[in-house]
């Protein structure tokens, strides 16, 4: 959570809907640690994990310094 800047409700109703449209899959933690409350782990579906790979290669190409782009008015 400290990554995003999100605190933890919002997070985790991302999560939600990330569960509810398939790309993320849940289970609570079998061996929680005494005095402590189980966790809920999350993983990626493979529709999530190709999502990401799709999103991640976007932003790679978005920060590729000199992109060829059009130069409007210039011949």
């Amino acid at each position: 959570m400290k990554a995003t800047g999100l605190g933890g409700p919002s997070v985790y109703r991302i999560l939600e809907r990330c569960e509810d449209a398939g790309l993320v899959s849940s289970r609570w933690e079998e061996d929680a640690q005494p005095g402590k409350p189980r966790r809920r782990l999350y993983r990626l579906s493979p529709d999530g994990a190709a999502r990401a790979r799709a999103l991640l290669a976007e932003r790679r190409q978005a920060r590729i310094p000199g992109r060829l782009r059009a130069a409007g008015g210039i011949a």
